[in-house]
């Protein structure tokens, strides 16, 4: 096109249109705008007004369908950048909610632990509360049911003394030793009811001794010593022994093997063995003796 527009100004018409001709061949819009503007141009010099018309509506047309093309590329380009930072957004976004419902489900799990554990703390503090105050009932009970026992031996050795008045103070004392007798008994069902549950926490391996309070040491030791006969009480009574060894001694009475020992106390075979030979020189046991057999038939 530009020696065409050369010749053009050379008034070399012929030339300049065969050169403008040649450029309408071409698929670049621009080109083709250019041409027909050019091809608009000659035949205006020509004096050939309606070719010249027709060229520049040609060329005109094809500007506005370039720059057309033009605008709609950049408003997709445009459209495309805010879709990627919408969707960029609504990531960033869903990510803080993620965000934000992970640190509330862990929020709540914590808020749950504590909540559990305050509230095991506050149950242990009442259930060991009430297994004092049991405690303590059923030994005024035992002082009362034996002042009430010494009131009966008296009223019965002055059975010849107004007998009629004797009569009914007996019946009185009777009652009242039934009704503490009655009260113990009940105190004492509850009492072995944590017995035996804190014997299946041991037995199952679920406890061991060194986690356990002393008011649950106390409790498993008065159960066995309620169902044994006083056997605790016995061995009190008998021989010097510290807490862990009355604990020793109860498991045995109760059937618990070596092995069961060694998880319940946390510690190896050797120590089993080694509390089983002191516990032995404590009880003076010969050395044919066998210690299960000395508990079993305590």
């Amino acid at each position: 096109m530009s020696l065409g527009n050369i010749y053009l100004n050379l008034n070399k018409l012929d030339e300049a249109g065969r050169c403008f001709a040649l450029a309408l061949n071409s698929e670049n819009p621009r080109t083709l705008a250019g041409a027909y503007h050019y091809l608009y141009l000659l035949e205006k010099k020509q004096k050939k007004y309606v070719m010249a018309l027709y060229f520049k509506e040609k060329s005109d047309s094809l500007l506005v369908i370039e720059r057309d093309a033009k605008q709609t590329s950049q408003i997709l380009t445009l459209q495309r950048k805010y879709e990627r930072g919408k969707l960029l957004l609504e990531k960033q976004q869903v990510e803080r909610e993620k965000q934000i419902q992970l640190y509330f489900w862990i929020a709540v799990v914590l808020f749950i632990i504590l909540l559990c554990i305050v509230l095991y703390f506050l149950l242990r503090k009442r259930y060991e509360g009430l297994f004092r105050k049991n405690m303590q009932i059923i030994e005024e009970n035992e002082c009362m049911i034996k002042r009430y026992v010494y009131e009966l031996d008296v009223l019965k050795q002055r059975a010849g003394e107004m007998a009629e008045t004797n009569r009914e103070k007996i019946a009185k004392l009777n009652q009242k030793i039934l009704l503490l007798e009655s009260e113990n008994k009940k105190i004492s069902e509850n009492v072995c009811v944590n017995g035996v549950y804190l014997l299946e926490q041991l037995k199952k391996e679920k406890l061991i001794v060194k986690n356990m309070t002393n008011q649950e040491k106390e409790q498993l030791l008065e159960y066995i010593d309620l169902i044994y006969g006083n056997f605790i009480s016995r061995l009190k009574k008998d021989f010097k022994l510290t807490s862990g060894n009355l604990m020793l001694l109860a498991l045995l009475k109760v059937g618990f093997t070596s092995s069961e020992l060694m998880f319940t106390f946390d510690c190896e075979m050797n120590s089993i063995f080694t509390k089983k030979r002191r516990l032995r020189g404590i009880l003076s046991l010969d050395t044919n003796d066998k210690l299960e057999e000395f508990v079993a038939l305590y």
